[in-house]
């Protein structure tokens, strides 16, 4: 489903282009198609976030999906007739609700939208009316409202809650999610390039530097056609060019943080002084509008260059397949020479993995005794297990549970900062851990103690075979299940 809405993204801003420049014949269309969804998909930034964090992927294809609609709305003329404009309206309100979505994906969305509107409003201000600004953020405000009023306003104390999270955030938090350096171009041009996930640096995915240390020639021919692709737009529309300037120069100051002494100050000032921004602690996200803008500009910048090699008759891919397939076969490999992670770093990253019979085995016996308020260590999110493939992935187990009672971990463990919670059954749950007073699991309704064996730290869970309270009644060889006794009455 999440690379489907890519492809549509894709779709749609070929379309958009095909249409802004009058871009004729087959051939040409039917390459700006397949490049256009292949260089949508492989953008350093969405291969490392698929691998990842999907849902950040995914929110930044909706996202897109929003940014194109509101092109399309500002590419009408405002003198249309009234009819005209309803209809072209529609458009912006298409704009608001993938927007909209965007936002209940991944919160950064917020700021994206923020500053979208603050320049758009800027520079296109006439194509905007009294009605379609409110009709548009009364959308707007009907997909978020729930969040936003529960979050912020109501049940401060429970877990998810962002007023809640963001209070104990601190500089810390930023400094562990700071942009990484590949190859030796610093991390300006990495990030500039697309890469630079603070996941790099925890061995999290896959880099190009794992796989092919010339990547960043590639990387300057794909920003080449870039360019030409920005030179292009310039000539036919400066308002929208100065536009994507605009944006383009923002998005990348904010993403790189404090990761850059170029502009930590600049982002040290806006995380300690902007109301609920240190929640953007992790501002590399920030990059995703600007792989949005890219896929733009390279296929602007595509169209040229086959315009150019047509000219100097050197290519002609309307007329000659041989042509075609050449282009076809160099485009694919310069794609895949700037992030080869993507060819390659699947087999390494994607691996089947089986997993043990009894976490399957315990979701029934759970069942059967009906009781689903359970506490599950190793106390982790992110474990390696022996069973596994031994790397540290998210502990999927509570998953396979899926009890709503379930109290799973949700720290995070990245460098200096050891959880983003101030959850009161966090804490009471860490308490015990301390001390071993099985009295205060009683006090939370813990039923069971369910033990993964042979995950993370896990010999320094041994002490639940001696504690006072406890009934092992589920014994296997990479899960244990221990019942909490409770005197009657």
């Amino acid at each position: 489903m999440i690379l489907s809405v890519g492809v549509f993204l894709a779709y749609k801003t070929v379309k958009f282009i095909l249409k802004k420049f009058e871009i004729q014949g087959n051939y040409t269309q039917d390459l700006l198609f397949i490049f256009g969804i292949i260089f949508t998909l492989s953008t350093p930034f969405i291969y490392e976030r698929l691998m990842s964090q999907v849902h950040i992927a995914f929110g930044v294809f909706i996202f897109g999906l929003g940014f194109v609609y509101l092109l399309e709305f500002l590419e009408k003329d405002s003198k249309i007739n009234s009819e005209g404009q309803k209809k072209n309206n529609i458009k912006l309100y298409l704009s608001s609700f993938f927007f909209a979505l965007s936002v209940s994906i991944f919160p950064h969305a917020s700021v994206f939208i923020f500053l979208i509107g603050v320049f758009t409003f800027l520079l296109f201000f006439k194509k905007f009316s009294f009605t379609n600004i409110f009709i548009s953020l009364i959308i707007f405000l009907i997909f978020n409202i729930n969040w936003l009023l529960g979050n912020f306003f109501l049940h401060r104390e429970e877990r998810f809650n962002v007023v809640n999270t963001i209070s104990t955030l601190d500089m810390a938090n930023v400094e562990g999610f700071t942009q990484n350096s590949l190859s030796i171009i610093g991390v300006e041009l990495t990030s500039f390039f697309g890469y630079g996930f603070w996941g790099e640096k925890y061995g999290h995915i896959y880099t190009p530097d794992n796989f092919l240390n010339l990547w960043p020639l590639f990387a300057i021919i794909i920003f080449i056609i870039i360019f030409i692709g920005f030179s292009v737009l310039y000539k036919k529309d400066k308002k929208l060019c100065i536009y994507f300037g605009i944006l383009y120069i923002v998005f990348f100051i904010l993403a790189l943080g404090i990761s850059s002494s170029l502009f930590s100050w600049f982002n040290t000032f806006l995380f300690k002084n902007i109301p609920y921004y240190i929640g953007m602690r992790e501002p590399g996200k920030f990059l995703g509008m600007l792989a949005i803008i890219n896929i733009f500009l390279f296929l602007i910048g595509f169209w040229k260059v086959l315009l150019f090699l047509k000219k100097k008759n050197i290519l002609d891919i309307e007329n000659s397949k041989y042509d075609f397939s050449v282009v076809f076969i160099v485009m694919n490999l310069i794609f895949y020479a700037y992030n080869p992670a993507m060819l390659w770093g699947f087999k390494g990253q994607l691996q089947i993995v089986n997993f043990p019979q009894e976490y399957f085995e315990s979701k029934k016996f759970l069942e059967e005794k009906n009781e689903k308020i359970n506490l599950i260590f190793p106390w982790h999110s992110y474990v390696a297990c022996e069973w596994g493939t031994g790397k540290i992935s998210y502990n999927i187990y509570p998953n396979i549970l899926d009890f709503s009672g379930t109290i799973q971990s949700d720290n995070i463990e990245i460098k200096t900062v050891y959880t983003n919670y101030n959850n009161p059954i966090t804490k009471k749950v860490e308490k015990f851990l301390q001390t071993k007073d099985i009295k205060i699991l009683q006090e939370l309704g813990v039923q069971n103690i369910i033990f993964q064996d042979k995950c993370a730290d896990y010999k320094n869970y041994r002490f639940l075979e001696k504690l006072d309270g406890l009934d092992k009644v589920f014994n296997k060889e990479y899960l244990k299940i221990y019942h909490i006794k409770y005197e009657k009455g």
